[in-house]
């Protein structure tokens, strides 16, 4: 395995970590009140850190593919936030949970890409149809997350309740 990891490197790894966790608690706990909101909060910046170190981080092929990432990245977040902040939209709840699942498949998809890259034994398998099968079961799982949670905001849309969201 290859760990030799910048200082830049080391916040990126701690922080795509406690992002993985956090963001878990985040999508699959009772959503709206102040403790989904908090949690919400520190994924975001978990995120914010993630993503702004990736962009530091530079291989001698300047920016790549994980840049590019880490900028589509940024924009779901960005939208997410702006989605429940501003509520320009009745489907603002869908646009948060699109955005936001969104950003935790690339974190996941991002680790998936890493672990292939450091650890020897994945990287010397010859071909890709491992890397290829592990993003397309997570994913496949964002895209049920997506669905399920689809489903569960469809009364809200229509003026019900559901998921325990507040109504503002």
């Amino acid at each position: 395995m290859n760990f030799n990891l910048s200082f830049t490197g080391t916040i990126h790894s701690l922080a795509c970590v406690y992002a993985m966790l956090l963001g878990g608690l985040v999508i699959f706990a009772n959503k709206g009140g102040a403790l989904h909101r908090a949690r919400g909060q520190r994924y975001v910046i978990a995120l914010l850190v993630v993503n702004l170190t990736a962009l530091g981080i530079y291989t001698t092929k300047g920016f790549s593919m994980f840049h590019w990432m880490a900028i589509i990245t940024l924009l779901s977040l960005f939208i997410a936030f702006a989605a429940v902040r501003w509520k320009w939209s009745k489907a603002w709840l869908r646009i948060h949970l699109s955005a936001i699942l969104l950003s935790y498949y690339m974190l996941w998809g991002g680790a998936i890409n890493e672990a292939f890259l450091r650890v020897e034994s994945l990287h010397t398998l010859g071909n890709k149809s491992w890397l290829a099968l592990s993003h397309s079961f997570v994913m496949f799982i964002a895209f049920l997350a997506i669905a399920f949670f689809w489903g569960k905001t469809s009364k809200p849309l229509l003026g019900y309740g559901t998921l325990g969201l507040e109504q503002r």
